[in-house]
């Protein structure tokens, strides 16, 4: 029988008993005595044992808790940089220590969340007060002044014996090989040649091989430095995937270099500590260094962001020197823009690369690519896919994804195609159920998506005329944009339409963007398809960031529509925003995208742009109900708004003050709306309205300033109120009819 013995650190609680701390694992425990949390971990280890067959691989001899005063220097931070002050202070840190498995020293700093080897226990200060004293340096004052207040913990130790002495120890090198690359396997990747086969994706860079065999010999045989470059979508993730996979299967284990995948961002989002991160990137390209590896960085443009807002003080500058004296090999990846904009910034540091374009594919190549995808579904999942659902395919997206390129879009596509059919257990995959999946995706609905479906106008201004009430002209210029893009008439490389709403408030504007959105994306998004963003938010030229985004932080309007490209953007009151905004905006309006300073491009190509303003709208016209309208939108806007921020709005929608049929028929659609809701309609009770409710409250419903926007509140004070009091008091039965009216003082009902 051989015995493990395990450290822990026992800290008093200030209320009372103990918190046990088992090192190494993070296992925590909380008793009245040092005695019942050696017994909660004892048990604790005994059932995992029992599960697993093993214990934990770090098992001490003589462990040893001492406290070592480390002299530190405080760092503060400032608006323009960090410093350090000159005076000095004295922290204990409290460190745990034994003989390990192999004989070595093994360390714990459970205080400053660090361990170690080492070959003599004498250095094991002199190695703790210089970590210490590199991590106080990315402290301030209040944190450091925290570690004195931690009472001494007292060292306690579980004795386990077992039989099976190998196996422990044999894990225990397992955890000596790891701790060679902590920061790689933390932060990064890695990539090898396990011969698994995924069952939803398919390994093969198809009709792309003599690219991964150029790739594969640039960086085996010349060893360099490589960055594939090429637009999203054209594979330059797949083709980095299948070399480094046919790297590791060139030779035995360790002959051959392991790639590493890493995306950089992941570095930062992890660091807490000024410095931390700088720390973080030197461990992993050290270790990278003295192994046999490679670095595929994804996001490898980004480097020169991380960290800091100025290249020169970026990660790509802490990577620099490493290539400049070889001591890594690094490949990544990039769209032209991107590579332009590194080369902006740090020519040097793209110097260190070798170049590999990678273009767009032809389209008999993608076709060959999307029959071979076929083949793969049905060979490793049984799921057949006929050349008409890949003619299908191939048509949407080249129709409704223009700005993407193939072979990425058709790849994602399918993929999903495949993966909704596997879960419902389907065996074949035909162009109606493409079309399905196509239609969630976007949410068009199918007389956009099959071109033998005919668009019936009666029946589309029917549509549109039930939901935007009193407005024949904004429903006429409406329906016209839905014929032009079902003709497939309307620019790719723009937004689908980019439109002013002009008018006085509560006259339908939003409830036709509303309608628009409902019409163009309703058909299958999860996410109402409206995307709305009130630019009186937005009155200052500091608050673009907000809206934008700055650095690695999106704004409201580009994380919105990256969530949901296919949707109508309604700017609500454009003219109250800054100026800037309206600059800023031209891109968009005009090519229907946004590029942020870093070359990430946001696409609004699949989407409706809709400005809302009350400019020309005089208090006069808003009082009363008016027929027409003799305002000149154009005109008014042109005052506003710079020539070049005009010239890129297609058409310009002005709408009329209500008139009072119009007021009554939007008295009657909320009525409708009511009884339908869910507490009326689950137990079967039909209500019905008199003509008198409807007049009254198209009466009070309407104000003169605001419109017909206070008439949803009058249908919730004067009628949602009553009538949920009158059904919880008298409990109808299903099929109850409910007859509501007004009998000029108060609300009538009864049961038909």
């Amino acid at each position: 029988m051989k015995t493990l013995s395990y450290p822990i650190l026992c800290y008093p609680h200030p209320s009372g008993g103990y918190v046990g701390v088992l090192l190494g694992e993070q296992l925590e425990a909380f008793g009245a005595t040092r005695s019942s949390i050696k017994e909660q971990i004892e048990e604790h280890l005994k059932r995992e044992y029992q599960k697993k067959g093993t214990y934990p691989s770090f098992p001490l001899e003589a462990a040893v808790l001492k406290t070592i005063e480390t002299k530190v220097r405080i760092g503060y931070n400032t608006d323009r940089a960090p410093f350090l002050t000159t005076r000095q202070m004295k922290v204990p840190v409290h460190v745990v220590y034994g003989q390990s498995g192999d004989g070595t020293q093994l360390c714990f700093v459970p205080q400053l969340g660090f361990d170690f080897f080492c070959q003599d226990a004498k250095s094991i200060s002199e190695l703790v007060q210089s970590q210490a004293s590199r991590y106080f340096r990315t402290l301030e004052i209040d944190e450091v002044n925290h570690l004195f207040v931690l009472p001494r913990p007292v060292l306690e130790t579980v004795e386990l014996k077992v039989k099976e002495v190998k196996r422990a120890f044999r894990d225990l090198s397992k955890y000596y090989r790891s701790s060679q690359t902590k920061f790689l396997e933390r932060f990064a990747e890695k990539i090898e040649d396990t011969g698994k086969k995924n069952l939803s994706k398919p390994q093969a860079a198809w009709e792309m091989e003599d690219m991964v065999n150029k790739l594969a010999d640039k960086i085996l045989l010349d060893k360099a430095n490589v960055l594939v470059v090429g637009e999203s979508g054209t594979g330059k993730s797949t083709v980095l995937q299948a070399a480094a996979k046919k790297i590791s299967s060139m030779g035995p284990t360790g002959s051959t270099p392991v790639l590493w995948q890493l995306v950089a961002q992941r570095i930062v989002a992890e660091s807490k500590y000024l410095g931390e991160w700088q720390g973080w990137v030197q461990g992993l390209l050290d270790e990278l260094s003295d192994s046999n590896g490679v670095l595929w960085i994804t996001d490898i443009a980004q480097l020169l962001e991380i960290g800091s807002s100025s290249a020169s003080e970026s990660a790509a500058a802490v990577l620099k020197p490493y290539l400049d004296k070889n001591k890594v090999q690094v490949v990544g990846e990039a769209t032209p823009r991107q590579l332009e904009l590194m080369r902006r910034q740090m020519p040097d540091f793209v110097g260190r690369f070798q170049i590999i374009e990678l273009s767009e594919l032809s389209e008999n190549a993608v076709f060959s690519i999307m029959l071979k995808f076929a083949a793969f579904a049905k060979q490793t999942g049984r799921v057949e896919i006929p050349r008409e659902t890949i003619d299908t395919s191939f048509r949407l997206l080249k129709r409704f994804f223009p700005y993407e390129r193939f072979p990425g879009k058709a790849m994602k596509f399918l993929g999903a195609c495949l993966a909704e059919a596997t879960a419902e257990s389907a065996k074949k995959i035909g162009p109606s159920d493409a079309l399905a999946v196509f239609m969630r995706q976007t949410g068009l609905p199918e007389i956009f998506l099959r071109d033998d479906l005919l668009l019936e106008e009666t029946v589309l201004q029917q549509w549109f005329s039930a939901r935007i009430i009193g407005q024949a002209d904004a429903v006429a210029q409406l329906t016209d944009v839905v014929k032009i893009y079902k003709a497939g008439l309307n620019n790719p490389k723009r937004p689908i339409g980019v439109f002013v709403f002009a008018g006085p408030t509560g006259v339908g504007k939003t409830a036709s963007a509303l309608a628009l959105a409902d019409y163009f994306f309703g058909a299958g998004q999860k996410k109402s398809p409206l995307v709305r963003i009130d630019m009186s938010e937005f009155k200052h030229s500091s608050q673009l960031e907000r809206l934008l985004g700055s650095g690695t932080q999106p704004g409201q309007l580009v994380k919105e529509i990256r969530e949901r490209p296919f949707a109508v953007l309604l700017l609500d009151e454009i003219e109250k925003a800054d100026p800037s905004i309206f600059d800023a905006l031209l891109t968009l309006l005009d090519e229907g995208l946004l590029t942020d300073h870093f070359g990430r491009v946001t696409n609004f190509r699949n989407s409706i742009v809709v400005m809302t303003t009350n400019l020309g709208v005089a208090k006069r016209q808003a009082i009363g109900f008016e027929g027409g309208s003799s305002v000149n939108y154009e005109t008014v806007l042109a005052r506003h708004f710079r020539p070049e921020f005009v010239n890129r709005i297609d058409q310009i929608v002005g709408f009329l003050a209500l008139d009072q049929p119009s007021i009554k028929n939007i008295a009657r659609k909320e009525l409708e709306a009511l009884a339908q809701r869910e507490g009326l309609a689950k137990h079967g009770i039909r209500v019905h309205f008199g003509e008198a409710l409807v007049d009254h409250l198209a009466e009070v419903g309407f104000d003169p300033r605001y419109g017909a926007r206070p008439l949803q509140r009058t249908v919730e004070t004067l009628l949602a109120v009553p009538l949920a009091h009158w059904l919880l008091a008298h409990q109808p039965a299903p099929g109850t009819e409910l007859y509501l009216d007004w009998d000029g003082e108060k609300l009538l009902n009864r049961v038909v």
